[in-house]
């Protein structure tokens, strides 16, 4: 019996949830994806040079990504974690009471006292009547524990395995201060600069395929128009026209491009 080839494709996609009007994110699901999923897959291939993948990244993902790469990108989450924790309001505690156990609880909460104990705090139930009450059972070091948490219980294996001042954290496990919120917040956004560039690295060497959709096609000059990872229209010419007549808008294709470098030379002054 011959060997049996399997490929794995990988299809990576997110809503598009910023607010044209106020260009904030309504969702840190971007975000927060990034960090533990979309971070892990790509650095861990890094391991395992031989290994080949597929992955298709969406355009609205892509723009979203690069957003806070560029430090454009903000979603409500995350202004609710960088607001001092003393400094809240009450309509931002309950947000953040509300909120902040958005996550899978055995995975995620369970395994670490400290953000359990929080949840257990909470309820695990809250009944709608109950959360103004809740306010006044949370000190300033609760709701600065619970930003933490929140934001740290997202961080990949990766990334708990390359930063020390992430394995810190999670070995504190409570009593966290304002500046422990801001080196956290540091290194997601320095990982979130990294994600598209490791994606863009994996393809150069050849260890990934990175597919997209065709979003137009121009027979009459071979071109078609794509998405680049900032979200923005690129038409490219086609080298082989007769193709297009096997692809519609919408296909998903395959880019291979080269870049030609120009080099003069020129003996060394003596």
């Amino acid at each position: 019996m011959s060997p049996l080839n399997i490929a794995f494709f990988w299809h990576m996609h997110q809503p598009y949830y910023r607010d044209p009007l106020s260009g904030e994110y309504s969702l840190p699901w971007v975000r927060l994806h990034a960090l533990k999923g979309y971070y892990d897959m790509i650095s861990l291939l890094e391991d395992y040079p031989i290994i080949r993948q597929t992955f298709n990244l969406v355009p609205s993902l892509l723009r979203q990504l690069n957003d806070y790469a560029c430090g454009e990108g903000r979603d409500v989450f995350l202004d609710h974690t960088r607001k001092p924790a003393n400094e809240l309001s009450p309509e931002e505690k309950k947000f953040i009471l509300i909120n902040f156990f958005m996550c899978n609880w055995e995975t995620m909460v369970k395994p670490y006292p400290g953000y359990w104990a929080l949840l257990q705090k909470r309820g695990l139930k809250v009944p709608e009547s109950h959360w103004d009450d809740l306010l006044h059972h949370f000190t300033s070091q609760d709701f600065r524990d619970l930003q933490v948490w929140f934001n740290l219980s997202w961080m990949g294996h990766q990334i708990r395995e390359k930063r020390e001042s992430v394995r810190e954290l999670l070995k504190k496990g409570r009593f966290f201060s304002e500046a422990d919120k801001a080196a956290l917040l540091k290194t997601q956004a320095e990982t979130l600069r990294e994600v598209i560039l490791l994606y863009r690295a994996a393809q150069s060497r050849g260890q990934i395929e990175i597919t997209t959709s065709i979003e137009a096609i121009d027979k009459k000059t071979s071109m078609v128009t794509l998405k680049g990872a900032d979200g923005k229209l690129t038409p490219v010419k086609v080298k082989d026209p007769s193709k297009l007549d096997r692809v519609r808008v919408g296909d998903l294709v395959t880019i291979t491009y080269s870049q030609a470098v120009a080099v003069a030379v020129e003996p060394a002054p003596k």
